[in-house]
């Protein structure tokens, strides 16, 4: 797998999160998507042989804090670390953050 920087469309993070919260695409869907993404300084997206298959989107909130406000992971990758294989990724990556925070819409994690 490949954890890249890059900035997905939203049709792509639409189909992520449909795919992952097993949800159909409906115009609320697509409204939550969007904000997440406007809300978002960046987006650490991971890919498998090119497919996008997970996406963590980011704001640095403080000079110091990385705020993790949304995670979306298809099904088949779940349960696999990527969420912390991410955040270990972007904290190599800038230094400068030291303390990470995050919003969740699991129930596993409630």
């Amino acid at each position: 797998m490949r954890y890249v920087q890059k900035n997905p469309t939203l049709d792509q993070l639409v189909l992520l999160a449909s795919e992952g919260f097993c949800k159909p695409v409906t115009e609320a869907l697509v409204q939550d998507v969007s904000k997440h993404l406007e809300d978002s300084d960046f987006c650490l997206c991971v890919e498998d042989q090119g497919n996008l298959v997970a996406c963590m989107l980011c704001t640095v909130p403080l000079p110091d804090v990385l705020y993790i406000g949304g995670t979306l992971v298809l099904p088949a990758y779940q349960g696999m670390g990527i969420k912390a294989q991410g955040t270990r990724y972007i904290l190599n990556d800038r230094p400068d953050l030291k303390w990470f925070a995050g919003r969740t819409q699991s129930s596993i994690v409630w």
